[in-house]
């Protein structure tokens, strides 16, 4: 969060946060790259579906910095829970499963992990807001108790990836982004 900050005290939205766009150095550093920032007004997001905040998906005007914290807030889902906090049927055709994302984003159905304490989902609610004015700066996130918290030597302990969600959501990203 703090280069979040950094870059909306200067003017800058980054557009594009995403887990594929975060990094973790050896010295347990984590830097964001691919840089799709923004320094003027902004239109439209270059994310993916599965990040874009309510109001995008509603092609409202959006904050650009409110869209960041949006984004941000999906990785920390992600990364805390080990997968998207968007549920799909499995009988769901592939072909609805867009809409049935779609629709749970913009009515802000949110289903917290078991392994998120209390004071996570805190955080995960106000950064994942459908009322973009609800949503914290970067700033008021960085003094939030459960960051406060993690500053510590505490590890957040997360099970190993499910292959098989992480290469339908790849898939289907794929297949979108070729249309």
């Amino acid at each position: 969060m703090s280069g979040i900050s950094y870059l909306h005290h200067r003017g800058i939205a980054h557009k594009e946060i995403s887990l594929k766009n975060i990094r973790v150095l050896d010295d347990d550093t984590i830097k964001i790259t691919e840089f799709g920032i923004y320094r003027r007004p902004v239109t439209s997001s270059g994310n993916t579906f599965v990040y874009m905040p309510p109001e995008i998906l509603q092609e409202k005007a959006f904050d650009k910095y409110k869209a960041d914290i949006w984004t941000a807030g999906i990785c920390l889902y992600a990364m805390t829970a080990n997968h998207m906090p968007w549920t799909v049927n499995e009988s769901t055709p592939v072909e609805s499963i867009w809409e049935d994302i779609q629709s749970q984003i913009c009515r802000g159905e949110i289903i917290f992990d078991d392994n998120q304490s209390d004071i996570l989902q805190d955080l995960l609610s106000q950064m994942l807001s459908i009322e973009p004015d609800f949503r914290p700066d970067a700033d008021e996130i960085l003094n939030h108790a459960w960051l406060e918290m993690m500053a510590g030597d505490q590890i957040i302990d997360s099970p190993e990836p499910n292959q098989r969600i992480i290469s339908t959501v790849n898939s289907l990203i794929n297949d979108i982004e070729n249309k």
